[in-house]
């Protein structure tokens, strides 16, 4: 590891430079002395850092034609985050049971096993089946909850 004389940052082996992070201060705080802060990594907690994102299996995501309809009936300031939230919960880990993603008794809406809940007080849902043999996740539903009503599409389930 080695510093870049040209740029701030740090430089591993021949790759382009990390930029070293900059902090801010209050009004009264010393700013000269303590303006910038260096960042030590190791070779070995990169390598780890890679070892464990190998070790993930990627599932791909597939969407059943019904989802673009579904989407229509929500507001579209909210499609990227229900784009977030799918890519950052069901890629790697779609059948860990987690406080917000729970495996669901049947009959379910759509034939759905899994539900995924996000968004602002968990007003989103997202009903999805996992197949572990292609490793892939079929989304089936993206729904709103609006208190003890279920709205996918523009139909209301759960009565």
């Amino acid at each position: 590891m080695r510093r870049s004389s040209r740029t701030p940052g740090i430089v591993l082996a021949g790759a382009r430079s990390i930029p070293t992070p900059r902090f801010r201060f209050a009004k009264n705080a010393q700013r000269r002395s303590t303006a910038r802060k260096t960042i030590k990594i190791d070779k070995t907690t990169i390598l780890t850092i890679i070892l464990v994102d190998a070790k993930q299996a990627r599932f791909e995501l597939l969407f059943a034609p019904e989802v673009i309809e579904h989407l229509h009936a929500i507001e579209y300031k909210y499609h990227n985050l229900i784009q977030a939230a799918i890519d950052e919960q069901l890629v790697f880990t779609p059948e860990k049971e987690t406080r917000n993603r729970k495996l669901l008794e049947q009959p379910a809406p759509f034939g759905a096993t899994w539900e995924l809940r996000f968004g602002p007080t968990n007003r989103f849902r997202v009903f999805y089946e996992v197949d572990n043999k292609k490793q892939s996740v079929q989304v089936l539903a993206i729904g709103i909850k609006e208190r003890n009503r279920l709205f996918i599409g523009r139909e209301e389930f759960g009565k």
